[in-house]
């Protein structure tokens, strides 16, 4: 039976780039107004890619993302990419990747939020 699963969050969130390739972020995120969902979820991962043009020959990416969530006892999903990656040179390109993704915890259909789910994958991306 399908829930009514909504949040209104408030999310406050940091990232830092450790090196040009390497971005480190964190989220917390308190819900104002909820239905099944309880008030607070925290989100944390890395990513690696490149920092610059890449030409015509890309270059690897890879990715990692924690999120718990309060619902689930403050346990949640990973998801993983990694893959290979093209940069633009000019202001306004984007960055298409291709590759592997692989996905464990609680459904993405958060109306299923006590479902479990593993996924894996090949995804094609464009990143603005």
């Amino acid at each position: 039976m399908r829930l009514n699963f909504f949040r209104d969050v408030l999310v406050l969130g940091y990232s830092y780039y450790a090196t040009p390739k390497i971005r480190l972020y964190t989220e917390a995120g308190w819900a104002f107004a909820s239905e099944f969902s309880e008030p607070w979820e925290i989100q944390f991962g890395l990513d690696y890619g490149p920092g610059g043009p890449t030409g015509g020959r890309g270059a690897p990416f890879f990715a990692v993302n924690v999120h718990l969530r309060q619902e689930l006892d403050f346990s949640g999903n990973l998801a993983v990419q990694a893959g290979w990656a093209w940069r633009g040179g000019l202001p306004g390109d984007g960055t298409l990747r291709t590759g592997l993704y692989y996905y464990n915890g609680g459904s993405p259909q958060f109306s299923f939020f006590r479902e479990n789910e593993q996924q894996t994958g090949w995804g094609l991306w464009y990143d603005f």
